[in-house]
């Protein structure tokens, strides 16, 4: 079992990013995601063991068909928190 498995989960939307569902090792908290989404994004944080090397990764978990309107929001609004820029992004 892990020390700790954490995501949180954020919605791109024309005004920005929003949060939205979060597992923390404390509990789940479901957040209906926004009906005017482009694109939700999923980021983790994964400790197996105290000493052990922390791991995160970020993956895009749905997005709409319009990709130019998925580019143009993700130059508008790179990273939902300034915590996240250093995560290494996946697809």
């Amino acid at each position: 079992m892990a020390v700790s498995n954490e995501w949180f989960e954020y919605h791109l939307t024309k005004k920005g990013w929003v949060l939205g569902s979060a597992k923390l090792d404390s509990g789940l908290e479901e957040v209906k995601p926004n009906k005017k989404r482009i694109l939700t994004r999923r980021y983790s944080e994964y400790l197996a063991l105290t000493y052990a090397r922390f791991e995160t990764s970020c993956n895009d978990i749905w997005e709409i068909d319009d990709k130019e309107k998925v580019n143009k929001y993700l130059k508008k609004y790179p990273y939902p928190a300034k915590r996240f820029k250093s995560y290494e992004f996946k697809k």
